[in-house]
């Protein structure tokens, strides 16, 4: 494959509502193509392959002909690069969203639990200076959410007439690397769970 200049990043704005684009929320983008203004993706060999190699569940996505690959039909028929890097990094973020999703279970879990302890040690919730209403329920239904929704980030995977490792493996790679960073870091640090009666939850504590 012949060799390009890089796209050029002129301005990123984000529009919190309606726009001439649409009518949600969206990241306005400026780009340079420079050279590959000439050359759509069907003029560039190999990219096509490449580029569904690297990231499979390209082929979920429908574009604007409303349908399953409908974006690897535009590939092969040819479209712009500005359209090629809109969809690779909305793929990007589909797969960084697992990282979210636990990040947002720990979040549940540490609201859960620090409230517990709270309560547990004698202390009143009215007391906090940040309250919610919902406890307990709130963060019991936030994690049951991320976890449905992290458990089923690419189900259509396993769906299939053959289960697509490769999307499997794309998807929840995160959730390993997590636990074995997690697991590593109670093991070498020796950390435990502690209990409600345990924790340090007054401010002189700190």
């Amino acid at each position: 494959m012949a060799n390009f200049k890089d796209i050029q990043l002129l301005r990123t704005t984000f529009l919190r509502g309606p726009s001439v684009w649409t009518y949600r929320p969206i990241l306005e983008v400026w780009l340079d193509l420079g050279e590959l203004e000439d050359y759509p993706s069907n003029k560039l060999p190999g990219l096509n392959e490449r580029l569904t190699a690297w990231l499979p569940d390209l082929v979920e996505h429908t574009c604007g002909v409303g349908e399953r690959g409908g974006f690897i039909q535009r590939l092969t028929g040819g479209t712009w690069m500005g359209h090629v890097l809109e969809h690779v990094v909305i793929e990007l973020l589909n797969l960084s969203g697992m990282t979210g999703f636990i990040a947002w279970l720990g979040i549940a879990i540490s609201h859960y639990r620090f409230r517990k302890g709270y309560v547990a040690q004698g202390l009143q919730l009215s007391a906090l200076p940040y309250r919610t209403t919902s406890f307990p329920f709130g963060p019991i239904f936030a994690f049951v959410l991320c976890m449905t929704i992290t458990l089923g980030q690419n189900y259509q995977a396993f769906l299939q007439e053959r289960i697509d490792w490769t999307g499997v493996v794309a998807t929840y790679i995160g959730l390993p690397l997590f636990l074995v960073i997690w697991f590593g870091y109670r093991l070498v640090k020796g950390s435990r769970i502690v209990p409600y009666a345990k924790m340090q939850v007054k401010p002189e504590a700190y």
